[in-house]
């Protein structure tokens, strides 16, 4: 997501004081957004397939893409 996009969806649906937004994310994109999102989550929803555990999903995130997700606390 560009920059630009994020800031719009910052304030048309923003965070809230528990941390959390009203609405999820996905329903604020518009259609040019999700068409070119669209190829990335179905290669990360293939890894999701392919791992059989958190951690590994993880390593392969890394190993696709160079980056790790947060790890919660």
């Amino acid at each position: 997501m560009t920059p630009e996009e994020k800031a719009k969806l910052d304030i048309v649906n923003p965070i809230l004081p528990n941390g959390r937004r009203k609405y999820k994310i996905h329903q604020m994109l518009s259609k040019e957004t999700k068409e070119r999102l669209s190829p990335h989550v179905i290669s990360v929803l293939v890894l999701m397939k392919s791992a059989n555990s958190v951690a590994e999903l993880r390593r392969l995130v890394q190993g696709q893409y160079g980056i790790d997700q947060p790890k919660k606390v």
